[in-house]
């Protein structure tokens, strides 16, 4: 099985806690004002072969899970979501992030995070939600991930981090303003 993206990086450690590799999702036509991945949109997509991309997680003892961002993973296509869920259970991911322009009210993006959700191996669920809207200023949500606290510094003050426990929905809180 192939994976498609235009790009792929071990040990990132951005916007969640823990170092993971991160997937950059292969398409969105949104068109955001200020888009933060434009030069994404210029990558050329790839087709990597899903057990080589878990041959780089399960080799690096430092990641420890997935990121898939950068581009819209909802306007990514079914093949993309399918390929990350083998994915996940080849290398037996047990925490995954996930940015969406999209809230968590939206039912597809719902139905994505269940299946994620209900992968054996996924026992650490985050998203990332919410359109970036340039000129809106940023917002820093603290939390304490394992008794040791961590922020996530996010684009723009309408988007939320949020851990998703069972069937319990955690919004972090919102606290300074980034510097920027």
């Amino acid at each position: 099985m192939k994976l498609r993206t235009p790009y792929f990086k071990d040990n990132f450690s951005e916007d969640q806690p823990y170092d993971s590799l991160i997937l950059i999702a292969p398409y969105c036509d949104f068109s955001c004002k200020g888009c933060q991945n434009i030069d994404l949109f210029k990558s050329p997509i790839k087709d990597y072969d899903i057990s080589v991309l878990a041959e780089v997680i399960l080799e690096n003892p430092f990641v420890s899970g997935i990121t898939v961002g950068g581009l819209e993973v909802l306007k990514s296509g079914m093949n993309f979501m399918l390929d990350l869920g083998e994915l996940i259970k080849l290398a037996n991911i047990s925490r995954v992030t996930i940015y969406s322009r999209f809230e968590l009210d939206d039912e597809n993006l719902f139905i994505f995070l269940e299946k994620i959700k209900d992968l054996e191996c996924v026992t650490e669920l985050y998203c990332k939600t919410g359109e970036y809207i340039e000129g809106l200023g940023s917002k820093i949500s603290n939390f304490y991930y394992k008794g040791n606290p961590w922020s996530i510094c996010l684009g723009s003050k309408n988007q939320d981090f949020n851990i998703i426990k069972g069937s319990e929905l955690v919004r972090l809180a919102v606290n300074d303003d980034c510097l920027k």
